[in-house]
């Protein structure tokens, strides 16, 4: 999350200097670059007014995306799309808080396009940003790092069942320590032919839990009725 704000303070002036381009400067680039005749010249176009209020810009757009809660982890099967789906939110209210400073204060020039474009690039460039992060952190998990050891009770289908969706699913951020259960099963997962491990019987479960640190234990089916958890 840390990483998250930090990239975000960087970025988002990129994304503000980036959109007053794309209105004011585009026609330039095209015409004294790739000396086409397309879009027009703003000569009287400053930045400077846009950089004069950058700070309270900045700080503006870090609350609002704190608010909505896109610096909190995202957890699930879905995660990198509710992320997506709060970047557009929180981009989209952004815009709408600039167009009522625009209209109260002398924050930043009115242009409707620059902030057409800020819309654009804000969701564009931060879903791009975020998106290279949670690849990087899905490395990370498969690895072990970020996720908590977890651990399945029961090693028959329900049971692998679970294990599959755990291995399957880093974006569940937990680690597959092993399984429990009295024997090793017959047959095995397609999935879990080389990530199957059986940790010991039932009666040891809390030696196995001890040893391997485990954070959370799941309970299948199978085994839930079983005299032991009546004991």
């Amino acid at each position: 999350m840390f990483l998250r704000l930090f990239l975000d303070v960087l970025l988002i002036p990129f994304i503000l200097v980036l959109a007053y381009s794309l209105k004011f400067k585009i026609g330039w680039v095209f015409q004294n670059v790739f000396f086409l005749d397309v879009g027009q010249i703003y000569d009287h176009a400053q930045l400077e007014p846009y950089l004069r209020g950058l700070f309270s810009l900045v700080f503006l757009w870090i609350t609002t995306f704190y608010m909505i809660g896109l610096y909190r982890p995202f957890v699930g099967l879905m995660s990198e799309i509710d992320e997506f789906v709060k970047i557009v939110k929180g981009v989209t209210v952004v815009v709408f808080e600039f167009m009522a400073l625009i209209f109260i204060f002398d924050v930043i020039p009115n242009s409707r396009f620059v902030l057409f474009y800020l819309w654009i690039t804000g969701i564009v460039m931060l879903s791009l940003v975020r998106y290279l992060i949670y690849c990087i952190e899905m490395k990370l998990v498969k690895k072990g790092y970020g996720a908590q050891n977890v651990c399945v009770l029961g090693a028959k289908d329900i049971g692998q069942d679970i294990v599959e969706k755990i291995v399957l699913s880093p974006s569940l951020r937990m680690r597959y320590v092993g399984s429990i259960d009295d024997q090793f099963p017959q047959r095995l997962h397609f999935h879990l032919k080389d990530k199957y491990r059986h940790l010991g019987s039932i009666e040891s479960y809390v030696d196995v839990l001890l040893k391997h640190r485990i954070k959370l234990l799941f309970v299948s089916e199978n085994i839930y009725h079983r005299r032991f958890f009546n004991d």
